[in-house]
């Protein structure tokens, strides 16, 4: 019961967004992101964070959807050229203008020159085993 009354207001999708949007951009569009209220931050996108929200409901709340949604918006996709006119604007990139440049993790890199040497095993559900250069995924 507490579960249904939780997912009735809608502040609670608009978390969810919020979250979903910061897993993407490194930044919510609420700096707070559990806290819309009194003493959270105002979102810089109310509107934008509203027809996220819409939208995540009207797809029946998945999250998966969601994802794909942001993936597929204009704003995912841009690129991370400087434009100082923009940047004298806004030097926090608050209004998204620019793509942050992101770190490539040592997993990501190792996986990517697997799969260049065609020597990546995508299989999933194996033991984990301590991590060399040289290792591999154990057959099982």
């Amino acid at each position: 019961e507490l579960a249904d009354a939780i997912v009735r207001e809608p502040i609670a999708m608009r978390v969810i967004v919020n979250r979903l949007w910061k897993g993407h951009f490194g930044t919510g569009l609420s700096d707070t992101p559990s806290n819309f209220g009194w003493n959270g931050e105002k979102p810089t996108h109310p509107e934008l964070l509203d027809h996220l929200a819409n939208v995540f409901l009207a797809r029946g709340m998945s999250i998966k959807a969601m994802h794909r949604e942001i993936m597929l918006s204009a704003v995912y996709q841009l690129d991370a050229a400087h434009s100082q006119a923009n940047f004298d604007k806004d030097s926090g990139n608050r209004l998204y203008w620019r793509a942050n440049r992101v770190r490539l993790t040592a997993e990501r890199l190792r996986d990517s020159v697997l799969f260049v040497a065609g020597a990546f095993d995508d299989k999933m559900c194996r033991p984990s085993t301590v991590l060399t250069p040289l290792s591999g995924r154990p057959d099982l």
